[in-house]
Formats: C-alpha cells, sequence, structure tokens
C-alpha cells in the first residue's frame, strides 16, 4: 500500500499512515519476542501486600483485575479480520483503560464548619494494569490499535455500524 501511495485512503488516511508503519513494525517487535520466549505479557501491579494503606476504607483504592493481554490482543485480531472493527475497538479500550473507577489519586476539601477549618476526603487510585505500568506495552497496543485503523481503511465493513469514525 505505502509504494502504491495509499491508493483509496483519504488526505487524512494517507497521512496518518504514511509515516507510521515502520513506528508499527518497530513497536510489534517486542511483543514478537515476548511471546517466543514463553514471557508473561502482563505486566500490571498485582494484589497490594498490605490491605489497608488507609485509615478509611472508602479512601481505599480497589484492586481491578487485569484482562489478559494475550486474549485480549487475540481477540482484537479476530475482530479485525472479521472486519469487526467496533468490536476491536471496544476490547482495545477494555485492554489499555480497563474497568478502573479511579485512574489517580483525589483529595478534596469540604468546609467542616465556619471558623473550624475543612475535611480532607481522599480517595486513592485503583490498581494499574499493564498500559499503565509497561512503556513497551503502550507501544504494541497502540500498534495494534493502528492495524486495526489501517485494515478499515483498506477493507471497511459494509454495514457502517461496525467501522469506527476516524
Amino acid at each position: 500500500m505505502e509504494n502504491a501511495g495509499f491508493v483509496g485512503y483519504t488526505d487524512i488516511e494517507r497521512m496518518a499512515f504514511q509515516h507510521s508503519l515502520p513506528e508499527i513494525e518497530k513497536a510489534v517487535t517486542p511483543l514478537l519476542w515476548r511471546l517466543k520466549k514463553g514471557k508473561t505479557l502482563e505486566r500490571g501491579e498485582g494484589r497490594w501486600k498490605t490491605r489497608s494503606r488507609e485509615t478509611r476504607q472508602g479512601m481505599e483504592g480497589k484492586f481491578v483485575k487485569e484482562h489478559t493481554v494475550l486474549k485480549s490482543m487475540d481477540q482484537i485480531a479476530s475482530f479485525i479480520a472479521e472486519r469487526e472493527y467496533f468490536k476491536a475497538n471496544g476490547t482495545y479500550t477494555k485492554l489499555t483503560f480497563g474497568n478502573k473507577m479511579w485512574n489517580l489519586a483525589h483529595v478534596s476539601h469540604v468546609a467542616a464548619c465556619t471558623m473550624k477549618g475543612a475535611r480532607e476526603y481522599r480517595r486513592n487510585r485503583d490498581s494499574l494494569n499493564t498500559y499503565d505500568m509497561d512503556p513497551v506495552s503502550q507501544k504494541y497496543m497502540h500498534a495494534m490499535k493502528k492495524i486495526s485503523q489501517f485494515a478499515q481503511g483498506k477493507w471497511p465493513n459494509d454495514d457502517m455500524s461496525k467501522n469506527i469514525v476516524m
């Protein structure tokens, strides 16, 4: 497609893919090496060693079980092959963002009484997943998203509800 000048793509899509294909190849290489060596792809935070880090339970961040990286990547590839780009994007979103309620710690101060100071309410972040912890994993997950966008540009689904607007 690159040698043909990305025929059939819009100007925006052509600009997006023109320089990113070598980057995609470079980003997928560590994934292939990890798979070849049999290393686990999950690099997120495990369960915390101490149960309570805070004085009140409502302030404690929750452990959120991470989606299996290899299984999610396989699902994304399968959806791309079936031209189900909307489902592929949904799986990508679950893989990267997960089901966390809080991505960052949040502190708010609320007035307690007149002239008596304020109360501090704190909510710690939930557990981090592979996307949050490992920059190498981020790159190959982003590459998978680019592959999905490239495939949709080349082979869009006739049913527009199964495509993603780029």
